[in-house]
């Protein structure tokens, strides 16, 4: 017990721990592939080409081009009042008023019923075909296929929802405007025409039943007029009746 042994603590040495970041080798990496393609600049342009050979005619193969149809309705601005065979003043308000109520007569329901009944024996592949747009295309995926709309309401669709049929009058002149643009100008061009048909019918009807309404008014009047050219001469029989004929 009494030896001691003497006891060496072991001393705790300093470690250096070197924090600093090495380079990164991204700029060099970078710079060795930009010089690689320079030194290849001839492979890189031959795949641009061929790509472009191939890849170009194919978009413009797939692409169908879409044609703008348009026709036109001239509304004259000066009208003469059937009656009193006096022109209408035809201020701009009131004209430009009229033309607007003209162009919703041609989006009417009548009017699209019409062109419906023109264009249903026609079979023109705008009644069938489906839109090919990206939004009417995820609808279907999602709700599945769609029953098939009638030729009238297609019409108005395409008039309402979908903008393919434009009809609005121009302030610059005296027309109203009926446009359609589909990948299929001859069809474009039957629908426009129809429209144009369809609305000159229903006002021709109408403008016969205006003037039949304007001739029953004059044939009263007339009627009204010889009543009274009647009662005057009765009156003026009598006068001479009692007081004797006056030279």
């Amino acid at each position: 017990m009494n030896e001691l042994d003497k006891y060496h603590d072991p001393m705790t040495g300093q470690e250096i721990v070197n924090m600093q970041i090495p380079p990164e080798q991204s700029d060099e990496a970078t710079s060795d592939m930009v010089a690689g393609i320079l030194r290849r600049w001839y492979i890189v342009l031959l795949i641009f080409l061929i790509v472009c050979g191939i890849g170009l005619p194919a978009i413009w193969l797939t692409v169908e081009p879409v044609y703008s149809v348009t026709g036109a309705i001239k509304i004259a601005p000066i009208l003469a009042d059937i009656l009193s065979g006096e022109q209408d003043r035809g201020e701009i308000s009131n004209y430009e008023s009229f033309k607007n109520t003209q162009a919703e007569k041609i989006r009417s329901n009548t009017v699209v019923q019409r062109v419906a009944d023109d264009l249903v024996d026609k079979n023109l592949s705008f009644f069938d075909k489906e839109p090919t747009d990206l939004v009417s295309k995820w609808k279907r995926k999602l709700l599945g296929p769609q029953a098939k709309l009638e030729p009238a309401m297609k019409l108005k669709k395409a008039i309402v929802e979908d903008g393919t049929i434009l009809v609005g009058a121009d302030r610059r002149d005296e027309l109203i405007k009926i446009g359609m643009e589909s990948t299929n100008i001859g069809e474009a061009k039957q629908i426009v025409d129809s429209f144009i048909r369809a609305y000159m019918e229903i006002e021709v009807v109408s403008s016969d039943e205006g003037e039949n309404r304007n001739l029953a008014i004059l044939e009263n009047r007339r009627d009204i007029l010889y009543e009274r050219i009647e009662n005057d001469r009765q009156t003026i029989y009598q006068l001479g009746q009692e007081y004797g004929s006056v030279a």
